[in-house]
């Protein structure tokens, strides 16, 4: 909102038909914002990411249920050793939680919907003024702020008082606790920006799957940060995980899927507009 109000980026103008597509993506970036947090705060961040990098095949069969094209059996084939991997991961996590495994899981499915219905409120011709990349995710924040801050006041409102008395035993300064908080938010925004931002340019597919080199780091600097054990095991399971996840992109790129015409609930394209 500052860079609106200082014209360092325009007002996003959306159309009646865009606006209405956001505000259902809106519902799935929520939804997943609030199943991500949740999974981290029942596991370790290692584990959690994880079990993210399954989100490229949740992209992948949200898209096929949304362009009914079946996956060739090369690519699909080449799922089966990220979903192995996860799975080794996952039996031998030292914290596993089945709360946190579902929780995760939840955040890819939801996660992988508002890429693959993003793109198509992105490639539509009737988007209105100014909505880039850039802007349409500040509209889908803004509106999935509304749509979560009632019921984060209902839930969480009457136990906001017993969280600051353990923030401020923990021997945390009001200042303290605001920076951090506001830190937390710009990166994640920021963060999210880069991705519609990416995802703007490429297919989802290849969005989620670049999204998955990211958890290399992030698995790795958990673990130093917060001293996470990491079995043997687990560390073949993730390794085998992120591998496979890139093998499935490179098989992917060798059997790209022909020109569709998505239909969904949002928008259907005519045939000249097919993605």
């Amino acid at each position: 909102m500052p860079q609106w109000l200082t014209g360092i980026r325009k007002f996003p103008k959306p159309s009646p038909s865009n606006l209405k597509a956001l505000q259902k993506v809106a519902v799935f970036h929520g939804a997943g914002q609030l199943a991500t947090v949740v999974a981290m705060g029942l596991g370790s961040v290692s584990f959690v990411n994880v079990v993210k990098a399954l989100e490229p095949i949740f992209t992948a069969f949200i898209g096929v249920a949304v362009t009914s094209v079946a996956l060739p059996w090369q690519v699909a084939a080449s799922m089966i050793p990220v979903c192995a991997g996860v799975g080794l991961a996952s039996v031998s996590e030292l914290s596993f939680t089945w709360g946190c495994f579902g929780c995760a899981m939840l955040s890819n499915l939801v996660y992988a919907t508002r890429a693959v219905l993003s793109k198509i409120a992105m490639d539509s011709s009737d988007k209105g003024e100014n909505m880039d990349s850039a802007n349409t995710f500040a509209v889908v924040t803004l509106i999935s702020c509304l749509y979560t801050l009632p019921i984060a006041l209902v839930l969480e409102g009457p136990k906001l008082g017993a969280g600051l008395a353990v923030v401020k035993a923990a021997g945390w300064t009001w200042a303290k606790l605001a920076q951090m908080v506001t830190a937390t938010g710009l990166l994640y925004y920021t963060y999210n920006e880069m991705a519609f931002l990416v995802l703007g340019s490429v297919a989802p597919i290849t969005q989620s799957v670049g999204n998955t080199i990211k958890r290399v780091v992030v698995i790795v600097a958990a673990s130093i940060v917060f001293r996470t054990p990491m079995t043997p095991m687990g560390i073949a399971g993730s390794a085998v995980a992120i591998l496979g996840v890139l093998g499935y992109s490179f098989i992917k790129g060798m059997y790209p899927d022909p020109p569709q015409v998505i239909k969904s609930a949002l928008i259907v394209c005519p045939p000249d507009e097919a993605l």
